[in-house]
């Protein structure tokens, strides 16, 4: 094989990687949002800066309740933008994951406001060889 054609079956083969890991789970961000409060959880904002839902954040959490929800990625990594409103107190946050196409990625939480609430998160990677979404587990307390 020359060269020239060991470059082409390259580039094929990366093609065909990337748009195979855009179409499996390794692509999907899954956000686990638990409320600690003593009261429910609304949602007053979302912005979905890339990606797309493949069902929508909860519009509610009530108390000591736990909801998910899942972002599959497209051009980009998943990342959106939620607020909720807890009794009062507002929290707005965003939920990000690079884009996975041959390593798997973890979720990141950046928290803009925190008005009387306090937010925690551990995240889990995403895996191409397992075909796992990325996770993210956010509790408000």
């Amino acid at each position: 094989m020359n060269f020239k054609n060991l470059i082409s079956s390259c580039a094929v083969f990366f093609m065909c990687a990337a748009a195979q890991a855009a179409n499996t789970n390794s692509g999907r961000m899954h956000v686990q949002i638990s409320n600690l409060t003593t009261s429910s959880c609304n949602l007053t904002d979302q912005t979905l800066s890339h990606g797309t839902f493949d069902s929508a954040p909860p519009s509610s959490i009530m108390s000591g309740d736990s909801k998910a929800f899942d972002v599959m990625q497209t051009i980009m990594g998943p990342d959106v933008m939620l607020t909720y409103s807890c009794n009062g107190y507002t929290t707005s946050f965003e939920v990000q994951q690079d884009k996975s196409i041959f390593l798997g990625q973890t979720p990141k939480l950046t928290v803009y406001v925190t008005n009387g609430l306090t937010l925690q998160y551990t995240s889990e990677s995403s895996s191409v060889p397992w075909n796992s979404p990325g996770i993210i587990y956010i509790t408000i307390k």
